[in-house]
């Protein structure tokens, strides 16, 4: 039954999370692996890699809860619109930001501090 497309469907509409349980196959498939990042963006942990260096998949898991961002490809996490869509969602999401074009950016330090007060910690020393 986890390899069932369909049955994994079904999961994944009751909780995201539930894509997990599925096989490779499965977590392979966008139709699946994009209505688990609907249900909830943290899905994007339990997707196949190539989804998450996808930069649709990625923005749209950031925009549902931004600390999807950890489980981006590095490159993603390094994207300024993929990051700043993560902190305005969740500026603790700050913490997961890859590169240093980010880590200085003062717009996404502003709108993580902005969006959550203790994403103040994550702030690069040199901002």
């Amino acid at each position: 039954l986890l390899g069932s497309v369909d049955f994994m469907m079904a999961a994944v509409q009751e909780s995201g999370t539930n894509l997990r349980f599925g096989s490779d196959e499965v977590r392979g498939n966008r139709e699946v692996v994009c209505t688990a990042i609907r249900e909830t963006g943290l899905a994007l942990l339990y997707a196949s890699e190539s989804f998450r260096r996808d930069p649709d998949i990625v923005l749209d898991a950031v925009q549902r809860n931004g600390m999807a961002l950890e489980y981006a490809a590095d490159e993603l996490r390094a994207d300024p619109s993929i990051v700043m869509a993560a902190v305005q969602e969740q500026g603790e999401a700050l913490q997961f930001v890859f590169g240093e074009r980010c880590k200085l950016d003062q717009e996404i330090a502003l709108a993580a501090v902005r969006r959550t007060a203790a994403a103040l910690r994550h702030v690069h020393f040199a901002i």
